[in-house]
């Protein structure tokens, strides 16, 4: 396995607590691992891929130009793309995809970054997060930047034939600590969930109310990071574009 030096000593603390060995490489790699952050990484992705690599994982992917993903999407003949969200892969947000609200409601979701933050970046990581939990993405996002964050408005549709109004916040301040938190309010339901970053180590918590009380589901003790990589390792070489399908969705959302 191969990682950008950016974040080749994180991924080096992930890839030892997975249940098997994976030797580092300095020239050709089964598995590589891409910092998201960094600028050109599609092409580094679609290198990799190029270059024999059977999975490639990208962490904290940030907006790329549709060129660019269309590029990567050629080179994924036997390769299989993973992307590592800091949020969307966090294990208890696929617990939602159970979850149905029984009508219309308010959607507050509020990202909490700090200073000097890619407030693009810190978007999309909420559209890809309301995507991986509920399955689908705001159809427009009417946005407006703040001196520290941005504001965002529109609606989404948690049921078929109803939507919900919906709020997303990016709020950059070093007072308090990186987190998602998300609120849904209904007539009979509510839900609360705070998702926490990879680096944590903090299980996210999910809280579902109705008529009958409240129900909070079990908290998950593994990191996004570590999750992402068990999906890697299981489809390995095959080819796999559906990560980058979601990230074409979310990504029409912010242009």
């Amino acid at each position: 396995m191969s990682a950008d030096a950016s974040i080749a000593p994180a991924v080096a603390s992930v890839v030892a607590g997975l249940p098997l060995s994976l030797a580092w490489s300095t020239g050709h790699a089964d598995v590589y691992a891409i910092d998201g952050a960094a600028p050109g990484w599609a092409a580094r992705a679609a290198a990799a891929a190029a270059a024999g690599a059977r999975g490639v994982l990208v962490v904290h992917p940030t907006p790329v130009a549709a060129a660019e993903l269309d590029a990567l999407d050629a080179s994924l003949t036997h390769t299989c793309a993973v992307l590592d969200w800091a949020y969307a892969a966090d294990p208890a947000t696929a617990l939602l995809r159970t979850w149905r609200a029984t009508g219309p409601g308010v959607l507050e979701c509020t990202s909490y970054a700090p200073l000097g933050a890619d407030v693009d970046r810190e978007l999309l990581e909420v559209v890809a997060w309301l995507l991986r939990a509920f399955g689908r993405t705001p159809a427009v996002l009417t946005r407006h930047r703040l001196l520290h964050g941005e504001r965002a408005v529109g609606r989404l549709a948690l049921i078929d034939g109803a939507e919900s109004a919906l709020l997303i916040r990016i709020v950059m301040t070093d007072a308090v600590p990186p987190a998602l938190v998300v609120t849904w309010a209904g007539a009979t339901q509510r839900l609360n969930a705070r998702v926490f970053p990879p680096d944590t180590a903090r299980p996210a918590r999910v809280t579902l109310t109705d008529a009958k009380g409240d129900t909070t589901l079990p908290a998950v003790y593994e990191s996004a990071h570590r999750t992402s990589w068990k999906r890697l390792l299981t489809f390995s070489g095959r080819p796999a574009h559906g990560d980058l399908a979601d990230l074409r969705r979310c990504l029409a959302v912010l242009r």
